[in-house]
């Protein structure tokens, strides 16, 4: 998976910008409409072309927030519900199985699948990070540190 830029800094302190020029891969612009992952390509490069005239070099800090929801898209998509008394959502399973084919030699990928367990309060943490990274007003990951879906993560420092 190819993410466009980012902005970071080297061991001396200067700061530069880590891309991949996407534009050398048109075929990515091009998925099929309604996939995630060509929806968010399309909105980076939208993103690169209004904020630096097509030059994905330049740091879109815009694309970086795109790439959190479609991460983020990819976990709600490929889980495995958890209802409130812990116990797997018999109809996921269901799900899970019949898209496998329901064979025995899909049991591994059902077992992977079950990896991606949520909680239904982890779910909605993240239907309301992914909402957060929609919104017009995240500009940048930075805005993101501070949601809820981090809070047990942060330690603030009030001296």
């Amino acid at each position: 998976e190819a993410a466009s830029s980012s902005s970071s800094s080297s061991d001396d302190g200067s700061s530069f910008v880590a891309f991949c020029d996407l534009s050398l891969d048109e075929w990515l612009f091009k998925g099929p409409k309604g996939d995630i992952q060509a929806e968010t390509y399309r909105k980076m490069l939208k993103c690169v072309e209004k904020e630096s005239q097509g030059n994905w070099a330049e740091f879109c800090p815009k694309n970086n927030v795109a790439w959190l929801a479609y991460l983020v898209d990819c976990i709600l998509t490929n889980k495995i519900q958890i209802s409130s008394s812990g116990q797997k959502s018999e109809d996921a399973m269901a799900s899970k199985k019949q898209e496998a084919g329901g064979g025995a030699e899909d049991e591994e990928s059902l077992a992977f699948d079950a990896s991606l367990v949520l909680t239904s309060d982890q779910g909605r943490r993240l239907r309301s990070f992914r909402k957060s990274c929609m919104s017009a007003a995240s500009e940048s990951c930075h805005d993101l540190v501070w949601h809820d879906l981090f809070k047990d993560f942060w330690t603030v420092n009030s001296s």
